[in-house]
């Protein structure tokens, strides 16, 4: 029950983070380019569009990818989605300006550069907080590593460094050693890591990652 908790408040607080960006652009379309520039149906048709760029944009750059980018991946992913979302939103808000009489064709640049970076300025802190509510609730698996030779374990040891957040080593059995020693680790882990070799001349041994 308590991770079904987490998980509905880690939703919301990613919609949130959504919304925040929404709700940023329509409040600076407001300050910087005029209450009622685009009137009611013309705010109501940019904000719509405005909605599924950045879900697009998001998707496509993976800007929920919690746990399995890391947190630089993740913002910077975000960064290039506000710059895709709030370039098209500009020309779009400058197309429909353009249609009114005696206006110029491009709106003031300086008001979405402002949007850009309030929006920037909100995202930093909140993704960083998404990522650890993200490992709060999904801490580190407790892993062995079952080896055949030490170089092999220094392979599975490098690979895990890089995923501390993912997995814990809390054993390394060789393969040598009795079945039952390696069933009985097998049976406390979360995790398992170990090499399985190519049945087929030429066929380079594997790596798996079994998780229970």
């Amino acid at each position: 029950m308590k991770h079904k908790v987490d998980s509905f408040i880690f939703f919301l607080a990613k919609t949130a983070l959504f919304f925040t960006f929404l709700s940023l652009f329509f409040l600076g379309q407001h300050t910087y380019y005029g209450e009622t520039l685009f009137y009611f149906w013309g705010n109501i048709i940019i904000i719509l569009l405005y909605t599924a760029v950045l879900y697009l944009a998001s998707r496509i750059y993976n800007g929920f990818n919690f746990g399995h980018a890391n947190i630089q991946e993740i913002i910077v992913a975000w960064v290039l989605c506000l710059i895709i979302v709030n370039t098209f939103a500009y020309f779009i808000c400058s197309l429909i300006n353009s249609l009114r009489e005696n206006e110029s064709a491009l709106l003031p640049v300086g008001g979405i550069l402002y949007i850009f970076a309030a929006q920037v300025g909100v995202m930093i802190p909140m993704t960083i907080l998404l990522n650890a509510m993200h490992y709060s609730q999904n801490p580190a698996l407790s892993t062995i590593i079952i080896y055949g030779d030490t170089q092999n374990l220094q392979l599975y040891c490098n690979m895990i460094s890089k995923q501390r957040r993912k997995f814990k080593v809390v054993k390394t059995i060789s393969q040598k050693e009795q079945t039952g020693v390696i069933l009985d680790a097998i049976q406390s882990a979360s995790c398992i890591f170990l090499r399985r070799r190519g049945n087929q001349a030429g066929r380079l041994d594997r790596v798996l990652l079994l998780k229970r």
